[in-house]
């Protein structure tokens, strides 16, 4: 699974209204693990940014940073242009809550801010934990990782209040995640996906409270979109990743969760009663084209597909209801995501070219394209005899490279030709009368923005990459991959493994989920 950064970087961020005369300071506070090994190349590079960026005069930066050497934990306080000072620590368990909780403590002592801005970039894996500590003192060859709800619990315990929790980390964008940390700030900044390992770009974070002084909802609202973007074509994060990226992320009012969450209960005791259990056992793999690797399905598309699964209006006005109230409406689920479409009566054959990411290893790249060509087409169905190609050119000094999909159009033929780097896309038909045809398909940029989202709604804003098209927003767990073999399994806590992990979940005791999706075989292989 691919974490952002994997490392231990936590900040908040406090910020404020400027002021004339004594203005007060914005405070970031990152606390900071890079210590895996594959990933502290990207997160080193932007760490030593915080330390570079000329800061406005409304913001003071704290950070602790644990790094990939096992050489101590270390603290810095940073002002303006000045340089920032350094406070060295022994080298400590990052993931073990007194650890966090002095951090947390040592940020509310030393940080001046009226309001606040905690920001975590770490090693996630959601519902089963967060911050993951690589380099734990006298443990060699041992990692450690924080239970959600003592991350919640220390968190509130701190007294520091953030208004704003942005978690710069994976797959925390699903309701197993909200549910348990919730109460720690009222707006939240998450992603459904994996994150990239470059990051937010925080220079833009510092240009927004310098221009707009915003306030917590509006700089929540903010930073999805400036996320999404940084890793689209043209992107400032785009080359220090290696590429144009998947990216996800969504801005959410805490106080609107209830609300959902009281109406997914509801919902699930519909499907109870329509034998979901049943339909479940006869098709191990339903809705297995919409779920992603980690078993999570965006929850606008799995209630948006739902009646046509299960033939019964209670459950038709229920999934009515949460669509209405999440104001993410089915007219922008996958399904009506631009595809292009061929009839076999009228098309013998395609060509089809695709603009790709040119900054792909030349020996990976054919690979990773169709990989990416199968994670948004991974819905529909496709005949033999399809044939893919990586061309590579240069125009205008510049260089150039797209796939090539071509093949017999036997049947009805549909796909989604938008990966993630994608603003072009040219087609060529030869049609039944053996005449040829050229058509060019254009996008102005490559990602998709929301934020007219109703009163009723959690979601402020949320943005996706173009080729993440089965994510709107939030996502909830609908095949958990919990066995005896899978890492991760065993809560440290309870002891619990598995399923059982699973249920003892805040959102499943809430909405009772967790009863209704896991089946006693659904583990056993």
């Amino acid at each position: 699974m691919k974490k952002a950064f994997q490392i231990l970087f936590i900040g908040i961020l406090i910020f404020f209204c400027f002021q004339p005369a004594f203005a007060s300071i914005d405070c970031l506070i990152f606390f900071i693990g890079t210590d895996e090994e594959d990933l502290f190349h990207h997160s080193d590079p932007s760490v030593q940014k915080l330390f570079e960026i000329p800061l406005p005069s409304n913001v003071e930066l704290l950070i602790e940073q644990d790094r990939f050497l096992p050489n101590g934990t270390f603290r810095y306080i940073r002002q303006g242009t000045n340089q920032p000072i350094e406070i060295s620590l022994p080298e400590r368990d990052s993931a073990d809550p007194k650890n966090f909780s002095d951090f947390l403590r040592w940020a509310k002592e030393n940080s001046h801010g009226s309001r606040k801005m905690l920001i975590l970039i770490t090693h996630s894996w959601g519902w089963k934990g967060i911050i993951q500590d690589y380099t734990v003192p006298g443990f060699p060859n041992t990692n450690t990782m924080m239970p959600l709800r003592e991350f919640a619990g220390v968190a509130q315990e701190s007294g520091l209040k953030p208004d704003v929790l942005f978690l710069d980390c994976c797959v925390c964008g699903n309701a197993e995640v909200v549910e348990e940390i919730k109460e720690v700030s009222p707006f939240l900044i998450v992603s459904q996906l994996d994150t990239p390992y470059s990051g937010f770009p925080y220079e833009t974070l510092f240009e927004n409270l310098s221009e707009k002084n915003p306030n917590p909802m509006e700089l929540a609202r903010s930073i999805p979109s400036n996320y999404v973007a940084a890793y689209s074509r043209g992107g400032k994060k785009v080359e220090a990743e290696g590429g144009c990226d998947f990216a996800t992320f969504v801005a959410i009012d805490t106080s609107k969760w209830d609300s959902f969450a009281k109406k997914m209960k509801k919902l699930v005791r519909i499907l109870r009663a329509s034998g979901f259990r049943t339909l479940l056992r006869r098709d191990p793999v339903l809705l297995s084209g919409v779920y992603d690797g980690d078993g999570n399905i965006d929850v606008v598309e799995f209630l948006s597909r739902l009646p046509a699964i299960v033939s019964n209006s209670l459950v038709t006005d229920s999934t009515e209801e949460i669509l209405k109230t999440l104001g993410y409406y089915q007219n922008v689920s996958s399904s009506t995501i631009p595809h292009i479409t061929l009839d076999s009566k009228d098309v013998r054959s395609f060509e089809v070219r695709i603009q790709s990411d040119p900054l792909l290893a030349s020996e990976t790249a054919l690979d990773d394209l169709k990989k990416q060509w199968d994670s948004v087409n991974r819905d529909l169905k496709f005949p033999k005899g399809l044939s893919f190609y990586s061309r590579e050119t240069e125009r205008r000094s510049h260089p150039l490279r797209e796939l090539v999909v071509r093949g017999p159009v036997q049947e009805t033929l549909r796909f989604r030709p938008w990966l993630p780097s994608t603003l072009y896309v040219i087609l060529t038909t030869l049609k039944s009368d053996g005449t040829r045809s050229h058509r060019k398909f254009t996008r102005e940029k490559g990602y998709f923005e929301f934020g007219d989202f109703p009163e009723s709604s959690f979601m402020l804003s949320e943005a996706h990459s173009q080729g993440a098209h089965f994510i709107h927003g939030i996502g909830v767990c609908f095949r958990p991959r919990m066995n005896n073999d899978e890492e991760r399994s065993l809560d440290p806590i309870s002891g619990l493994s598995g399923p059982t992990f699973y249920k003892t979940l805040a959102w499943n005791r809430k909405t009772g989920w967790g009863d209704l999706i896991l089946l006693e075989n659904t583990f056993s292989k």
